[in-house]
């Protein structure tokens, strides 16, 4: 007697593979009705939370405002960044907002005073990246925010930055001794590399028409060659580099590693008191006059020591404050609530 297909296991087996490749593969209907359940529940449970530090809670419009707050500091426009880029700068902020949170919380339960007129400096300070009271202004808007929200938050850093700094104090302490086993085992520690000095007259092509912009700067080239006009007068009416159009186009004193290669290298080529043709850069065009040139020479300790000093304390502040929320972040509560998946 021939025996039976087995119907029912193969049916089973058909339901359990049909199942697995909604949930696991393609994300079908049973997939999304779990998210919207699981979302739901969450949202009973936790409202708009983000997170909870020792149940101080961060909510997602505290978190919101957060990332405005850090794409406005960058020069981000965070209506202009996409979902993937989103995602990425929401998780540097939320641990951010995490660690400052631990910090406040230490910061008054033992506050340090801070010294008169701490805010007001570290507030012009960082008025001071902004060419006009327009440009700030605008970026503030930009960024849903007003000089209140800006002051408090100033404050606020200004405020955590002393008390990180009273007690980290110790274990950022560079010695003689520290600066003389650097120097030993850094001997290039020791030496000013080679450094130019020059102006330049920019037209940024970003933007712009290239041709347009190879044909002005090369109109202007002949102004100068020509004598037509002379060269700080020119920088200061055409150049689009608004820091160094007012000086003449004077770029100050700069090393090789501060500069662009493409940039550095044509003016190193120059003769000190020789103009260059236009060259172009991957910013834009550019005539560039080399107005000094000092050689490489060793440092003496009074050159060298205090910036070596620096860069030891630099990064002994960034183990120490690393170590520091470390430890807090060991104490603390910390709940972090995951947001609903999107199908």
């Amino acid at each position: 007697m021939p025996r039976k297909f087995p119907w029912r296991f193969a049916v089973y087996g058909l339901a359990l593979l049909y199942i697995f490749l909604d949930l696991s593969v393609f994300h079908g209907p049973m997939y999304r009705h779990i998210q919207e359940e699981k979302a739901g529940a969450e949202r009973d449970t936790y409202g708009d939370l983000a997170a909870t530090v020792n149940a101080h809670p961060i909510t997602e419009a505290e978190l919101d405002a957060a990332i405005r707050t850090y794409c406005f500091l960058r020069g981000i426009k965070a209506s202009q960044v996409n979902d993937a880029r989103r995602e990425q700068i929401r998780t540097v902020v939320l641990n951010e907002r995490i660690d400052d949170i631990l910090i406040w919380m230490y910061a008054r339960a033992d506050p340090v005073a801070l010294p008169a007129g701490a805010v007001d400096e570290a507030l012009t300070v960082f008025k001071s990246q902004f060419q006009t009271d327009e440009d700030l202004e605008k970026r503030l808007k930009d960024q849903g925010m007003d000089a209140k929200r800006l002051r408090a938050w100033i404050e606020g850093q200004t405020q955590q930055r002393h008390w990180i700094e009273s007690k980290i104090a110790k274990a950022i302490v560079v010695g003689d001794e520290d600066i003389a086993a650097y120097r030993k085992f850094y001997p290039e520690s020791g030496r000013v590399p080679e450094v130019l000095r020059a102006a330049h007259i920019f037209l940024p092509t970003l933007g712009e028409d290239a041709s347009a912009v190879e044909g002005a700067i090369r109109a202007a080239h002949q102004r100068l060659t020509g004598g037509e006009i002379p060269f700080e007068a020119l920088a200061a009416a055409i150049s689009g580099d608004a820091r160094t159009k007012s000086e003449g186009g004077d770029l100050g004193y700069f090393a090789r590693h501060r500069m662009p290669p493409d940039f550095f290298d044509a003016v190193n080529a120059l003769a000190v008191g020789e103009t260059s043709p236009p060259f172009q850069t991957r910013l834009g065009w550019h005539i560039a006059r080399l107005t000094e040139r000092l050689p490489a020479r060793e440092a003496s300790a009074e050159e060298a020591n205090p910036e070596i000093a620096a860069l030891i304390e630099n990064s002994r502040r960034e183990a120490a404050v690393q170590q520091l929320v470390a430890e807090y972040r060991k104490r603390a509560n910390i709940k972090v609530f995951l947001r609903p998946v999107k199908p």
